[in-house]
């Protein structure tokens, strides 16, 4: 069971950078078609078409019961938010395409400092999406931040569990553990301890709500994972004294 337990927290550090500290990216959410009608599904049945609400943003709506007036505020900070990321986009789009084809290119020095300067515009645009993503979450009340940081980890979560058929019942569980540690998870800000955190409620999930065939399906896709992972770190490190000698 141990060693089951460790292929379980493989890549979970991995999932947490990759996905969006608020989750409310929109235009990502929309591009997947089972996404695309979860979110016609949620404006449909709460208005949210008709203030012009998608994606996370819509299910926002659903999931927290917002009234007319956050409605309407939610409108107006989401198109305020699409503005200044686009404006983004356009001062820097052109620049960070250049830096991404130098760091394509055979100097290495150029290189390294044109990822240093790409880094450098990413985390500008990542400040810039999350000053608006505060002002949206500022909107609710702490009973439904609480209920949405739930709602948000119950997501990342199920990203992992997408490809185990979940009962209706287990999921229900699934969602009571997230909401429980969902305030704890979003302040944390050390993306190491959020980590820890992640494969701590992977592993009570594990524990108390799979079956053993569940278990058995994510330990085989763990340790597929883990050793796709070593195969890719071997021929990083066969490539390395290649590198080093053409310099």
């Amino acid at each position: 069971m141990m060693k089951t337990l460790r292929w379980w927290m493989a890549g979970l550090t991995v999932l947490v950078l990759a996905i969006s500290p608020m989750a409310m990216r929109a235009e990502g959410d929309n591009g997947k078609e089972g996404k695309k009608k979860d979110a016609k599904v949620a404006r449909k049945k709460d208005g949210g078409e008709k203030k012009g609400l998608r994606g996370q943003y819509a299910i926002m709506v659903k999931e927290l019961g917002l009234d007319e007036a956050q409605q309407a505020k939610l409108t107006e900070l989401v198109k305020a938010k699409e503005q200044a990321m686009n404006a983004f986009r356009q001062e820097n789009g052109e620049k960070m395409k250049e830096l991404r084809e130098i760091m394509k290119g055979e100097d290495k020095a150029k290189a390294e400092q044109a990822e240093k300067d790409l880094k450098a515009l990413m985390a500008k645009g990542g400040e810039v999406e999350k000053k608006h993503n505060d002002a949206i979450l500022g909107i609710l009340t702490p009973e439904q931040t609480k209920k949405w940081q739930g709602f948000q980890l119950f997501q990342l979560v199920m990203r992992r569990y997408s490809r185990l058929d979940l009962t209706e019942e287990q999921k229900a569980k699934v969602r009571e553990m997230c909401g429980a540690a969902g305030a704890d998870f979003a302040a944390q800000a050390d993306k190491k301890a959020k980590g820890e955190m992640l494969g701590k409620l992977n592993k009570d999930i594990a524990e108390k709500i799979l079956n053993d065939e569940q278990r058995a399906k994510m330990t085989a896709h763990d340790e597929k994972g883990r050793e796709g992972g070593k195969k890719a770190e071997g021929e990083k490190k066969k490539d390395k004294p290649a590198e080093e000698k053409a310099d």
